[in-house]
């Protein structure tokens, strides 16, 4: 009783400092957004062709010697390995005045409308089946699957895992400009994969101890949820592989799977040998600058530990509040976006400003304290001090063996897109450790001069930049895919 009474006291007074918290950072956004709008430029505004790029030209190369590289002969390093994206959009495809003003006559006056569902059943008369997946450890989580009723089976299946405080919705939320809907389209299985907690938390009747709801980080959606989501769509599907797709956070999910599932998966259980293709947006395997630098960040590095400012359930719960009552209102999309803007430096230049709104309703999510702990905290093992330990910069993550049969183990085609304006995530030594240490496996990567952190999801031209790329390069079995 008196633990329970302590608990309550806690995370209430953590509810007044984390909303106190929220309401400077609301503040601090909010400037940040308006004086933009005051200065409307960007670094690219001014330049009209590709050759006034406006950020130095960037080869990677290996830092291991080429002599080194010939005498390993398995290294499947070449430069065609590496794509180099340094179309600059010469005029911002719209600007921040257009964004605000939000006019475009297809929305204007429209409803939002909190179910991905909808969007897809009224613009693109596509349904979506909606799974409850129940994980070992008795969470209930969502899976979504775009049906094909002209072609219900026997499509290579594709599973997408969302970023942080996202949902599995944000791949598809640019409707028929999506990542999403152009696989569909182009003779893909399309599963979309939400992570624990979600829009509506949910648990089994097993799970008694209210503690237990919230006492789970990366480690558990990796066992869990990853495997939940990855074992219903191979059953569903009656496939014995698929495409892994992911975002951000989903990225460091299922490299941690691929790279560390002897230590996460006790029972032997092997993702490698059920992904054919990981494709990877905004790889999240090492952290960039603002983790380490953003005042804001530091604060929450600092206060993360401690019960009293940040509680011991989940993540900010008066953002949570707000979301609940005010999805259906711009505003509440609006004050998303600019926060976040805020928070992880990133813009919405380049997106389809009638679908800015859209993409925040499905945004943010519930997460535990203890996920934020594990990406920020102060910790030793936490994603901002433990990121080479969790994955070895100078060790081979992927190694082709053969075993006592003569057959050699699967290796998956490994496809990166990497943002070079993305300053939340360090995508650049990502390549270098491929570059110089991946010669078994294949992989390809598209480095892209003026993306950020979101463009990989929802610029306008991210079918040409990112969708196609992925259909040209992906291995599929027993079928050819043509974009």
């Amino acid at each position: 009783m008196r633990h329970t009474v302590r608990s309550y006291v806690t995370n209430c007074v953590a509810f007044v400092i984390t909303s106190a918290f929220l309401s400077i950072m609301y503040i601090l956004g909010l400037r940040k957004y308006f004086y933009a709008i005051k200065d409307d430029n960007e670094p690219y505004d001014n330049f009209e062709n590709n050759s006034q790029n406006p950020y130095p030209r960037k080869e990677f190369l290996p830092r291991i010697s080429n002599a080194t590289l010939m005498e390993n002969k398995d290294s499947n390093f070449k430069e065609s390995n590496i794509i180099y994206d340094r179309k600059i959009t010469t005029t911002p495809q719209f600007s921040i005045k257009d964004n605000l003003n939000n006019t475009n006559d297809d929305m204007k006056g429209h409803e939002l409308i909190f179910d991905i569902e909808y969007y897809f059943r009224n613009h693109m008369n596509i349904e979506i089946e909606k799974f409850e997946v129940e994980t070992q450890d008795g969470f209930i989580i969502d899976l979504w699957h775009l049906k094909n009723e002209k072609e219900p089976s026997g499509k290579h299946p594709i599973l997408y895992i969302h970023g942080l405080m996202q949902s599995g919705a944000s791949i598809a939320s640019s409707c028929e400009d999506s990542i999403a809907y152009f696989l569909y389209n182009n003779g893909l299985d399309v599963w979309l994969g939400n992570n624990r907690c979600g829009f509506y938390p949910k648990w089994s009747k097993n799970i008694k101890d209210h503690k237990a709801k919230w006492n789970w980080d990366i480690n558990e959606m990796v066992k869990y949820d990853l495997r939940a989501l990855i074992d219903t769509v191979l059953e569903k599907t009656e496939k014995e592989r698929l495409t892994l797709i992911c975002h951000s956070q989903g990225t460091t999910q299922c490299f941690m799977g691929l790279v560390n599932g002897e230590k996460i998966f006790k029972d032997n259980y092997q993702i490698m040998d059920k992904v054919d293709n990981l494709i990877a947006l905004a790889p999240a395997v090492y952290p960039g600058d603002i983790i380490n630098n953003r005042l804001f960040m530091n604060f929450m590095s600092l206060g993360i530990n401690y019960n009293w400012v940040f509680g011991t359930r989940e993540f900010l719960p008066i953002m949570m509040l707000a979301k609940m009552y005010f999805t259906s209102i711009r505003f509440f999309s609006f004050t998303s976006y600019f926060m976040f803007n805020y928070l992880f430096d990133w813009n919405d230049r380049l997106w389809d400003p009638k679908l800015r709104d859209v993409h925040f309703i499905f945004s943010p999510v519930y997460v535990s304290v203890k996920l934020m702990r594990w990406w920020l905290g102060n910790s030793p093992t936490s994603f901002k001090n433990n990121s080479q330990n969790i994955f070895p910069f100078k060790r081979q993550w992927f190694n082709r063996n053969v075993n006592e049969d003569g057959k050699t183990n699967h290796l998956p085609n490994i496809l990166l897109f990497v943002p070079r304006q993305d300053k939340l995530v360090d995508g650049e030594s990502l390549i270098h450790h491929f570059i110089n240490y991946e010669n078994d496996v294949n992989y390809k990567v598209w480095y892209i001069d003026e993306y950020s952190h979101m463009d990989v999801l929802w610029a306008t031209d991210v079918i040409e930049r990112v969708g196609k790329p992925i259909l040209q390069s992906m291995i599929i079995p027993n079928d050819t895919i043509e974009a």
